[in-house]
């Protein structure tokens, strides 16, 4: 069993290092009925049993919101991100997140939005006269459309029951 040492408890995280030289994680503690339930943002050891990250809507955004300032400021020059730009992304998010991520995480988080953002334009292809479905949060089409559509792209099939909001899609475009 790894050795932990807690670095900070406060408003529901307690940040702790390993003895893993420079590894560092953050777990989020909720209680319910006198049981706690760990969600992290990696996947961490808890038991014997790996938790997966839990990422949310405000923190993706908040996550997006920075990595698009870091490349308007020429931190990916070409398809990565530079050393300093990783860096000043784990520390704005910090900042604006109130959660420490290690670099790893927050990359597999972008490589993981990439490969969806990739999906989702795929699915919508050049078709301009879709809309919204607010209660859903997907695009609004007929059944056909999406049969048609999810024989082409069948790794977009998740966006028929929630897909990327037009707002946010601005953003990533």
């Amino acid at each position: 069993m790894e050795h932990v040492s807690v670095l900070e408890a406060k408003e529901g995280t307690i940040s702790f290092a390993s003895a893993s030289p420079g590894h560092q994680q953050a777990v989020t503690v909720y209680r319910s009925d006198d049981v706690y339930d760990l969600m992290s943002t990696s996947e961490v050891e808890v038991s014997g049993e790996k938790v997966k990250a839990m990422w949310d809507k405000r923190l993706t955004e908040i996550f997006c919101d920075i990595c698009i300032k870091e490349i308007l400021k020429g931190n990916r020059p070409g398809t990565h991100f530079t050393k300093d730009g990783w860096l000043k992304i784990m520390t704005n998010f910090e900042k604006e997140a109130g959660k420490v991520f290690s670099q790893k995480q927050l990359k597999n988080k972008w490589d993981a939005l990439k490969k969806e953002w990739k999906a989702w334009k795929k699915l919508k292809g050049e078709d301009t006269v879709l809309g919204w479905n607010p209660i859903k949060r997907t695009v609004d089409a007929p059944d056909d459309w999406w049969e048609s559509r999810l024989k082409v792209v069948p790794e977009a099939q998740k966006f028929r029951t929630s897909g990327i909001d037009p707002e946010f899609e601005g953003k990533l475009d």
